[in-house]
Order: structure tokens, then sequence, then C-alpha cells
């Protein structure tokens, strides 16, 4: 507890003395947190789309699988209606 009073007191006291200089580098900081923040969210972004392609294409293949008769149209009308919260189909 006293070492991280003594730490902010320093900082503080830095703060204070170097007001130019700590500014500039609190927003050094604070601009390499958001470019990593924008980095996972754009990682999460292009996973999700690659999600989205991978679910159209496996609702294709079943809707052509249906208008082919390959399946019937009961198991067919139940399939949104089996999946889980990620949107993943359950296959019995």
């Amino acid at each position: 507890m006293k070492r991280t009073v003594r730490r902010t007191d320093t900082t503080a006291s830095y703060a204070i003395q170097n007001k130019e200089e700590f500014v500039q580098k609190v927003r050094s900081i604070s601009q390499v947190r958001q470019q990593e923040a924008a980095k996972e969210l754009k990682r999460k972004v292009a996973k999700e789309r690659r999600r989205s392609a991978e679910l159209d294409v496996l609702i294709k293949k079943l809707y052509e699988t249906y208008a082919m008769g390959k399946l019937e149209e009961k198991r067919f009308e139940l399939r949104p209606a089996q999946t889980n919260r990620a949107g993943r189909f359950f296959m019995p």
C-alpha cells in the first residue's frame, strides 16, 4: 500500500513538474492502446465475416438439397429452430 502511494506521489510530482512531457506520454500510451483495440476489433470483424460466409454456404447447400428433393420439407423447416447461440446448426 505504501509503495503504491509513493509511486502515485512520484507520478504526480513528475506530472506537475513536467506537464507537457507528461501529457505527451499519456497521449502516446492512449494512442497505442487505441490502435491495439482497433486491431482486435478488425480481427473480430474479419472472423465474424468469415463465419457469416461459411453459414451462407451451408444455408445455400441446405436449400439446394431441399430443392433437389433430397431433404424432406419437415426437416428443412425445422433447421432454423435447431441452432445454438452461436448460430451453428445442430446435426441430429
